[in-house]
């Protein structure tokens, strides 16, 4: 075979050249355009219109798990004296399935804004709950009775007397101000309250309870109320809120504007700037997070927003997350909004919800985590964790998918000694007592987890194909390119010289012989170069 049958033939090189080409220019796209297709994708996934992903997931019912533990006095008689402080023991905990769904959608395209309401419903799970099954004994106090009392006494003293005279009517004469019973009574029934009462001051009393938020008619003539804690947040449908819907700026998706069609709250009187709302719904959140941005979550029950800010990375279900953190004593919070004429400024770590709900209550992480050290010190019983007590959410940065997410807070009821009134007459001052906490967790489901997974998985993939399809398209450039010189280089063979044998005559003989040699090979390539174009121009069979 000759030397330039081993070479393609011209059609093949422009058939290389197109494939080399090619895979440049697919690997390109795929390496440099493939994560813009991508962040596209996702973008119009988690634009909150109709017909979109994002709407359709938080229209449908979100599956979350509620843990309710239950703060036991165990020395009530010694803390009602005040020679000992609370030494508090924690029960729980009591796990329900809880359900949360968007429901009475409304759109509004010229602010591009959608508004909704909440709705939760708990369903009780004693397989979840074991080995507890609802019958260990509670000892708390009565929060109806503490908390009325207490705010009367700084804000209308005028009227205490006439309220504490009620409030024995309406609780039989209670000797004390703790209560004791089954911890499934005090979830199921919760702290009854009488109002089919004679009394001027019960009936004055209950007037007020009547339309207290917090309490519920439990008959038709309105004589019967109850404080439960889920009547607080069971099958009900909370505020309104109105959230920009991010058809303009994808970062804006979930941003509340309005709570209940007031762009700013009318909470706090004495510092507008409290009223700010900020953040979104704790549902939604805007794609394409980077890990040191700060999220803001509005949450409407503690008339608040709340920054969550990046602590670490961290592999949750395979996959690499940031987790981010609520820290209650966070700079970025404005404390002046936790102070008052009456108690002063919040506690680090705690927030004063009573401009909000009221009462004097506030919220802390359980057992006080991240709380004042000198506030812990005054009970017995706490024991922080990170672990179990932090408020926080795992996200997927690209997708900004919540992976796993705690919600995690304990309420707080302020108690202070009453010297007219027995039950609380030598309370200790000033005392915050730990009521109960709860976790509200998410975990993402299978389904969409798995989109999450392909949207990583797409785009690494996607990268490294486009990749390797870029080395080897300019592999293929280069070699086509060598071929081609090789094809159009003329190969001929060495010219044979033959050395004289010496200085005599037998020079003009090899000069002679050389000559001779030259002519025969020039010849033979001449009629290679003609057999070679008969057998190209000859039609293949």
């Amino acid at each position: 075979m000759n030397l330039v049958d081993k070479i393609p033939k011209k059609l093949t090189f422009k058939k290389s050249l197109i494939i080399s080409i090619a895979l440049v220019v697919v690997g390109a796209l795929f390496a440099f355009t493939k994560p813009i297709i991508l962040r596209g994708i996702i973008r119009w996934m988690y634009i909150a219109r109709p017909g979109h992903y994002v709407r359709w997931k938080h229209e449908s019912k979100l599956k979350l798990t509620h843990k309710l533990y239950l703060w036991n006095i165990t020395n009530p008689n010694e803390f009602a004296t005040g020679t000992e402080k609370p030494n508090l023991k924690e029960v729980g905990p009591y796990v329900f399935r809880q359900y949360k769904r968007k429901v009475n959608s409304e759109d509004n395209d010229s602010d591009d804004t959608v508004s909704f309401n909440y709705w939760n419903i708990y369903y009780f799970k004693p397989d979840k709950t074991a080995p507890l099954t609802g019958d260990e004994m509670v000892t708390t106090f009565n929060p109806v009775i503490m908390s009325a009392l207490v705010k009367l006494s700084f804000e209308e003293p005028h009227l205490l007397d006439i309220a504490m005279r009620g409030l024995d009517a309406i609780f039989n004469n209670p000797s004390s101000i703790f209560l004791t019973m089954t911890a499934m009574d005090f979830i199921n029934k919760g702290i009854e309250i009488n109002c089919d009462q004679k009394v001027v001051s019960a009936k004055m009393v209950c007037k007020e309870m009547r339309i207290q938020k917090a309490l519920r008619m439990v008959n038709d003539n309105r004589n019967h109320l109850r404080f439960r804690w889920f009547d607080l947040i069971n099958d009900t449908v909370q505020g309104r809120y109105t959230v920009l819907r991010g058809s303009k700026n994808i970062q804006d998706v979930g941003r509340v504007v309005a709570i209940n069609g007031e762009p700013m709250l009318k909470v706090y009187k004495d510092n507008v700037k409290c009223n700010l709302i900020n953040g979104t719904d704790k549902m939604f959140f805007p794609p394409f997070q980077q890990k040191q941005d700060i999220l803001w979550v509005h949450a409407e029950n503690a008339c608040k927003s709340f920054p969550l800010r990046f602590k670490y990375m961290k592999r949750k279900r395979t996959i690499s997350t940031a987790y981010k953190f609520v820290d209650l004593s966070d700079p970025l919070l404005n404390k002046s909004c936790e102070c008052n004429k009456f108690t002063g400024c919040a506690d680090k770590g705690t927030v004063d919800l009573s401009a909000c709900l009221g009462f004097y209550v506030s919220i802390s992480s359980p057992h006080f985590y991240l709380a004042d050290e000198n506030l812990r010190q005054k009970y017995i019983g706490m024991a922080p964790n990170d672990k179990l007590h932090e408020s926080g959410i795992y996200f997927d940065l690209l997708t900004s998918g919540p992976i796993l997410a705690y919600e995690r807070f304990q309420i707080n009821v302020l108690s202070k000694p009453l010297p007219d009134y027995p039950p609380l007459s030598k309370l200790s001052a000033g005392v915050w007592l730990p009521f109960l906490w709860y976790e509200e967790s998410f975990s993402i489901p299978v389904a969409d987890f798995g989109l999450i997974v392909g949207s990583i998985l797409s785009k690494l993939t996607g990268v490294v194909a486009g990749y390797i399809m870029l080395i080897l398209g300019f592999l293929g450039c280069n070699l086509v390119f060598v071929t081609y010189l090789q094809q159009n280089t003329k190969i001929l063979p060495e010219i044979i010289r033959v050395k004289p044998l010496g200085n005599s005559d037998s020079d003009a003989k090899s000069q002679w012989m050389n000559v001779i040699i030259n002519r025969l090979l020039k010849k033979q390539v001449k009629t290679e170069e003609t057999q070679s174009k008969t057998e190209d121009s000859q039609p293949k069979t």
